[in-house]
């Protein structure tokens, strides 16, 4: 019990996206493409070479990855895109709560992010990049308030610069 309060916010936010991203119809045919694009480098074809690939292929290849693993389903890649748009949920509630927002009104973004986005809850190169993004605004408001001390960790700005990297790998050329 003492878990499930703990976590509450992010059980609530997966939950509704599960429900989202599963019991979608297929109108966004994007969904459709990305996961082509995805089952093509799971089945050992490479992008530009074997196959036309308009982004770059780092979204790709995550759900690619997943589809090995899991299966050759498009419910694998609605399951991962669920897991992605809870986890920006959850970064959305964070940076509220950091700039002082109380826990009702941490609620209200994230659940507008979902709502206007529902048609999109798929593991997609756009919304990596958002939550890539989301973690380096994060990461930027944590320096500040430590007064720039984490900056000196090793590896820090590493990781950062990393995650900035595999942001412009996932952006649609």
């Amino acid at each position: 019990m003492k878990y499930i309060k703990k976590h509450a916010v992010f059980i609530f936010f997966l939950i509704e996206a599960l429900a989202i991203g599963i019991f979608q119809t297929l109108g966004n045919t994007d969904k459709l493409w990305n996961y082509v694009f995805a089952e093509n480098i799971a089945s050992g074809l490479l992008p530009y070479r074997d196959f036309n690939l308009l982004q770059t292929p780092f979204s790709c290849l995550v759900n690619a990855l997943f589809l090995t693993l899991f299966g050759h389903h498009m419910v694998v890649v609605e399951i991962l895109g669920s897991v992605l748009f809870t986890l920006i949920c959850m970064r959305l509630y964070r940076l509220c709560r950091e700039l002082g927002a109380t826990r009702v009104t941490s609620m209200i973004i994230p659940q507008l992010f979902l709502y206007l986005f529902c048609y999109n809850v798929f593991f997609e190169y756009s919304c990596l990049i958002l939550f890539l993004l989301l973690c380096l605004l994060g990461a930027d408001l944590m320096a500040l308030r430590r007064q720039r001390t984490c900056w000196n960790r090793p590896g820090y700005q590493v990781a950062l610069g990393v995650a900035a990297g595999l942001a412009i790998l996932s952006k649609q050329t």
